[in-house]
C-alpha cells in the first residue's frame, strides 16, 4: 500500500506541474497587455508601461515568470491581484465561502438522489418505474446547468417567491436560503451520472451467484444489498461520485453567475473578463490541485475496497 501509495502521489504532483506550466503558458501568450490590465483605463506612456513591467517583472523571460511564480505555491502565495491589489489566496478564501457549501452540498444531493435512484431502479428492471427514472435521468444529465438553474429560478424564485433569487445572504439563515436552489441545480446534475452507473452496477451485481445465494439462504433484504450487492458494486459507484465532486468543483462558476454568488467562480469569472492575469493564475491552480487531490484520494479507496488493484500496481 505504501508503494502504490508513493506512486499515485508522484504521479498527482507530476500533474500539478504540467497543468500549471500550461495554465501559464496560455495566459502568457494570449492576446492583449498585462501592463495595460493594470494601469486600467489611463492614458499610458512608453514610461509608465515599462515601469509597470520592472514592477511586475513582466520584463523577465518566460521561465523566470514561471519559477517565480511556481517557487511561491509551497507558502500559498498566489501573487497579488492587478485590479485590486488583494492577495489572490485572499481573493479565493473569501469566495470560497460561499462555493465550499455550494459544492458540498450539490455533491450530498447529488449522491443520495443518484445512488438511491440507482438501487431502486436496478431493483425494479424492465418496470414503468425503472423507466421512468431512467427518462428523468438522461433528460437531468442533457440539460445545462444554467439552463436548470434559470428554469428553477424563475419558477421557485420568482413565480413561488420560495426562495431569494440573488445574493449571498447576509446571516446564516439567510445564506442557506440562497443557497437551496443553486444546490439543488448543482445536485440534478450530477445525480443522473451517479443514478445511471449506479443502475447498471447494481443490476449487473444482483445476477451474481453469492447473491443469489445469499438470498436463497434466506438473509434479510437490507443484508443482501448492504453485504454483498454494494460491496461488488462499490467501485464504479465510488468512480460516479469522483467523477460528480469534479463535475462540483468546476460548475459551481456557472451556477454562481446564474444566482448572483460572489464566489470564486465569480472571482474567476470577473478575473478573466480583466484580464487579472496573476487571479486567473491563483484559481486555476487551486481547481487544478482540488482535481488531482479528488482523484488521489480516490484512486486510494479503490485500493482499500479492492486489493487486487494495489497488486496490479505494484507489480508494474
Amino acid at each position: 500500500m505504501a508503494i502504490y501509495l508513493l506512486k499515485r502521489i508522484l504521479a498527482s504532483l507530476l500533474v500539478v506541474l504540467v497543468v500549471s506550466f500550461l495554465i501559464f503558458l496560455c495566459l502568457y501568450f494570449t492576446p492583449g497587455s498585462p501592463e495595460q490590465a493594470i494601469l486600467g483605463p489611463t492614458a499610458a506612456t512608453p514610461q509608465t508601461l515599462a515601469a509597470v513591467r520592472k514592477t511586475y517583472g513582466l520584463d523577465d523571460p518566460l521561465l523566470v515568470q514561471y519559477w517565480n511564480f511556481l517557487r511561491g505555491i509551497p507558502t500559498l502565495n498566489l501573487g497579488r491581484s492587478y485590479q485590486s491589489g488583494q492577495s489572490v489566496l485572499e481573493g479565493i478564501g473569501s469566495g470560497a465561502a460561499v462555493t465550499l457549501p455550494l459544492a458540498v452540498g450539490g455533491f450530498f444531493v447529488a449522491t443520495t438522489l443518484g445512488i438511491c435512484g440507482g438501487v431502486a431502479a436496478a431493483k425494479r428492471r424492465g418496470h414503468l418505474s425503472d423507466r421512468l427514472m431512467g427518462a428523468a435521468a438522461i433528460v437531468a444529465a442533457s440539460t445545462p446547468a444554467y439552463a436548470t438553474g434559470v428554469l428553477l429560478l424563475v419558477v421557485f424564485g420568482v413565480d413561488l417567491r420560495w426562495f431569494p433569487v440573488s445574493g449571498n445572504g447576509s446571516d446564516v439563515p439567510s445564506r442557506i436560503s440562497h443557497l437551496v436552489l443553486p444546490v439543488i441545480t448543482l445536485g440534478l446534475v450530477g445525480a443522473a451520472t451517479v443514478m445511471r452507473r449506479t443502475r447498471i452496477t447494481v443490476a449487473a451485481a444482483l445476477e451474481r451467484d453469492d447473491v443469489a445465494f445469499a438470498r436463497a439462504r434466506g438473509l434479510p433484504r437490507r443484508e443482501v444489498l448492504f453485504r454483498y450487492v454494494l460491496r461488488h458494486a462499490a467501485v464504479l459507484i465510488l468512480t460516479s461520485a469522483g467523477v460528480v465532486l469534479i463535475y462540483m468543483v468546476a460548475a459551481t462558476a456557472v451556477v454562481e453567475s446564474v444566482f448572483g454568488l460572489s464566489g470564486t467562480g465569480t472571482y474567476l469569472v470577473s478575473a478573466i473578463n480583466s484580464k487579472d492575469i496573476p487571479a486567473v493564475q491563483g484559481v486555476a491552480v487551486v481547481i487544478t490541485f482540488l482535481v488531482v487531490a479528488i482523484n488521489l484520494v480516490t484512486d486510494i479507496l479503490y485500493a482499500l475496497i479492492d486489493p487486487r488493484i494495489q497488486r496490479g500496481a505494484s507489480a508494474r
